[in-house]
């Protein structure tokens, strides 16, 4: 047996050293002499009940050339498999809110709402690609500006998709992304039978939430995503809350889950919770310019977050799981798409009208040399894989990372055919630092 090429070895606080595997996503502590042996720097075995749960859990391999094969295969079945068909869809770019890191009030030219002609378009469009694939599921996220502010669109397409897929025995799933702060029952009632998850941001305690997330009158909308996701739950709707973590608010944080725990929020089995700690929230993922790794991802914000969700018994930072699990981008595979509201399609959530990154339309083009030019962009962005770059084959972390974002990849090399490495691997790394103190 050999030591997989992808283990991460890290110290442990208690003196042990706690292992991860890239390919399996196992956890394990285990003393010197095992990590010892698994770097190679020791010929002594562990013991046989040891070592048999290194080789169930991935850590040791009969052969590395097998196991980088395998994951080659995996990553390439996250990639060009399509299981299902899935669109995010931008509604609008408009929004009732007046939050100061906004990047839409950045782009002038984003004020579209998507129209009744272009979402019928995209009723036809999408089902007719769900059978030419040959796909039984079909999934939308709901996404803005604020989707909320096109509501009859919202509610045509859901309706129209569902009631297809229901007679014809395809399985259907709906997102809603939203700042929460205009959901109530009658807005909520011509999606309800559709929706299977909402997700809803929070920016620290009410008081620190209400002076940035707040409406154009001015007004703070900490209590209204509450209240909002109050209905949901009534309605056994499921809810994931967004918790924005800057150096600004993390101070206020603790506040925030105090009182998400007063109302019953963190033991609910239909919430869930992710933090998204950046350094400038102006440029995040869906945003034209953004920054995360090292220099979004600050140790001394992630140590004194870690300190304050250890005290809810809460993991803000996991270890990554594999790309095939949990993909690094959303939008790899090739059954993934973000439409625009004229009906535009993207692979990447930071190009959205970005005329050189469009990759096709909900409407019929007869230029072929327009259908060809945008086939070749999605294939290049499909094929855009670390197994095809050569920096990435012998990486521990190619499991997860997959090569990293090609669009973070274009903006620090000009290329998007590079590697972005320090992504996955400080994530990692931090995240298992902070399993390790963990007695």
């Amino acid at each position: 047996m050999q030591a997989s090429r992808y283990n991460t070895i890290i110290p442990a606080q208690d003196g042990g050293f706690l292992l991860f595997n890239n390919r399996s996503g196992a956890l394990l502590r285990v003393t010197q002499d095992v990590a010892d042996y698994l770097r190679g720097e020791s010929a002594t075995m562990p013991p046989l009940e040891v070592w048999r749960g290194l080789v169930e859990s991935g850590f040791l391999v009969a052969s590395q050339e097998a196991e980088a094969r395998l994951v080659a295969n995996r990553l390439k079945q996250a990639r060009y498999s399509v299981t299902s068909m899935r669109y995010t869809i931008v509604l609008t770019y408009r929004c009732n809110l007046a939050c100061p890191y906004c990047y839409e009030q950045t782009v002038p030219e984003r004020r579209l709402h998507m129209n009744e002609e272009t979402a019928h378009a995209f009723v036809e469009f999408a089902w007719r690609r769900l059978q030419v694939e040959r796909c039984f599921q079909l999934g939308l996220t709901l996404y803005g500006g604020e989707p909320l502010l096109n509501l009859p669109i919202a509610a045509f397409i859901t309706s129209a998709l569902e009631s297809r897929c229901r007679k014809a025995g395809v399985s259907f799933g709906c997102s809603l992304i939203t700042n929460g702060s205009l959901l109530t029952e009658e807005r909520l009632a011509p999606l309800r039978r559709c929706l299977s998850l909402v997700q809803l941001t929070l920016d620290g305690g009410p008081e620190t939430h209400n002076s940035v997330r707040k409406t154009l009158g001015d007004h703070g909308t900490f209590d209204e995503i509450l209240q909002a996701a109050d209905l949901l739950l009534r309605r056994k709707i499921p809810v994931i809350f967004r918790l924005q973590v800057t150096p600004e608010n993390v101070l206020s944080i603790e506040h925030c889950l105090r009182i998400l725990k007063d109302r019953g929020y963190l033991d609910h089995p239909s919430v869930r919770f992710y933090f998204f700690p950046v350094l400038d929230i102006k440029k995040v993922c869906s945003a034209r310019e953004f920054q995360c790794a090292s220099r979004a991802y600050d140790p001394v914000l992630l140590n004194l977050l870690s300190t304050i969700t250890t005290k809810f018994g809460i993991s803000f930072l996991n270890p990554p799981s594999p790309v095939w699990q949990s993909p690094y981008c959303s939008f790899v595979n090739r059954g993934v798409y973000i439409v625009d509201p004229k009906g535009l399609l993207y692979k990447c959530v930071a190009e959205v009208g970005e005329e050189q990154a469009v990759v096709g339309s909900v409407f019929a083009t007869k230029d072929a040399w327009q259908r060809s030019l945008w086939a070749d962009r999605e294939r290049r962005f499909v094929a855009r894989s670390g197994v095809n770059l050569s920096h990435c084959s012998a990486c521990p972390y190619l499991p997860t990372c997959d090569g990293g974002c090609a669009y973070l990849a274009a903006l620090r090399n000009g290329q998007p055919d590079q590697p972005s490495c320090e992504t996955q691997a400080y994530v990692t790394e931090m995240s298992l630092g902070m399993n390790a103190r963990i007695p």
